[in-house]
């Protein structure tokens, strides 16, 4: 059977890890339909600049889900409104909630990218 969206569907997520496919990840990444990020230097919220921000948004989804881990964080204005200045929505969640919201966007086809903070 073809699993939407192939090798990346979010198979599982704890406080500690989140497993893309048949890889368990305990680093924060960035996952698409077609790529995995797994060198995205974000451990916390406040570790995530404009740089950091800028690496996802050249991947020109047309949304990223942010998983702040298990509890939801507030994303800075200024790193929003960058977002959407190049017409990319952000939306700031849980890992589980976003985990959940990517798989749901994959299956239906559409272009996400999912970026989960996963503690150093």
């Amino acid at each position: 059977m073809d699993t939407p969206g192939g090798e990346n569907v979010i198979r599982h997520v704890r406080s500690d890890a989140v497993a893309v496919g048949a890889r368990e990840l305990r680093r924060s990444f960035a996952v698409t339909a077609s790529s995995l990020m797994d060198d995205w230097p974000v451990d916390s919220l406040a570790a995530l600049d404009e740089e950091r921000l800028d690496r996802l948004l050249a991947m020109r989804p047309d949304v990223i889900l942010l998983g702040t881990g298990d509890h939801q964080q507030q994303l800075p204005p200024a790193l929003l409104y960058r977002a959407l200045a190049q017409g990319i929505g952000v939306e700031v969640m849980t890992n589980a909630a976003a985990a959940r919201t990517y798989n749901l966007l994959l299956a239906e086809n559409r272009h996400v990218l999912a970026a989960f903070i996963l503690p150093a």
